[in-house]
């Protein structure tokens, strides 16, 4: 008889043997996302493929990089925890709204959903 730990579970092979089968949960894994730029109409149509953390300000180095004054360096980020997309405000100056609601924690965001900073607009696809 084999012993059955956690994460795992016993089979009957052929021939009476024994076998281990491993029944741990699969990870969810990341869907391919991106941030859609809507407004202003002269920025729409850019793109921006986010990886499973990806900041969003005027700093180089963010994913997201937004050149414009009412931005904060490090203004938000989105990531991806427990199968979901999450946004967070990093304390910047003039705020983040998701779908017209102030941030004001990490926030779970769906497909769809409108991240408004200062005059920016991006959907997350």
């Amino acid at each position: 008889m084999v012993a059955v730990g956690a994460g795992t579970s016993e089979a009957t092979g052929t021939a009476g043997e024994a076998r281990v089968q491993r029944t741990e949960p699969r990870r969810r894994r990341e869907r391919s996302s991106e941030l859609l730029l809507v407004a202003p109409p002269a920025m729409a149509g850019g793109r921006f493929a986010l990886s499973t953390e990806t900041t969003v300000g005027r700093a180089p180095g963010c994913g997201v990089q937004i050149d414009d004054f009412r931005v904060s360096k490090l203004h938000a980020r989105l990531f991806f925890h427990d199968g979901a997309w999450y946004l967070e405000d990093l304390g910047s100056t003039n705020g983040t709204q998701l779908d017209g609601e102030t941030v004001t924690e990490p926030t779970p965001i769906k497909r769809g959903a409108r991240i408004q900073i200062a005059e920016i607009e991006l959907v997350l696809t």
